[in-house]
């Protein structure tokens, strides 16, 4: 049923509102992702943005002497393990801590992502949510790692970019307009 009229569209085809499809981003632009699904009850889903922020630099006046820390590239992490050997002397303005999780931001899966066992640093590819709360970062870890709701079908319609080899989802995206269900309370 679309506007009020029966519609029959094949197995390739979806209808969609406009206003589901548009986002806008954290510098107020708008960007339409036509491949983008909305769950039906928006109340029954949070984002990442309700349970983490992305970790981009040393906090607090950490000591942590970064020269000395293995340097993390998208493919040192597989099946959700760390994973080759670690490329030697990278600079890099991002960090992880223990403890953090990681997902490939280039051509997200659900083989991609891991819970630092450590201090590193890591490539821009890779983005690092930061938690307060252990049991909810292990519940995104779970939901991610095992492809529930098909998350990553979620994710990579707002991935951006030209080719499917390289299509990257934004920070702003992964934290703010990918929706997880919430667990039901007893």
């Amino acid at each position: 049923m679309f506007l009020g009229k029966k519609v029959k569209i094949d197995e390739y085809s979806k209808v969609s509102l406009l206003n589901h499809l548009i986002i806008e981003d954290h510098k107020n632009k708008k960007a339409i992702f036509t491949r983008r699904i909305l769950p039906d009850n928006l109340n029954d889903y949070f984002t990442l943005s309700d349970v983490c922020e992305e970790r981009k630099i040393i906090e607090n006046n950490e000591i942590i002497d970064t020269n000395q820390l293995n340097y993390i590239e998208i493919s040192n992490i597989d099946n959700n393990k760390l994973v080759g050997n670690f490329k030697k002397n990278m600079k890099s303005s991002n960090f992880c801590k223990k403890g953090d999780l990681l997902i490939s931001s280039v051509t997200p899966k659900s083989k991609k992502v891991w819970i630092s066992d450590g201090n590193y640093k890591v490539s821009s590819a890779i983005i690092v949510l930061k938690f307060n709360d252990e049991s909810v970062r292990d519940y995104i870890f779970d939901y991610l790692k095992n492809n529930v709701n098909n998350i990553f079908t979620n994710i990579n319609s707002l991935s951006e970019g030209f080719k499917v080899t390289y299509s990257k989802i934004s920070s702003w995206n992964l934290l703010n307009n990918i929706y997880f269900k919430k667990v039901k309370s007893n």
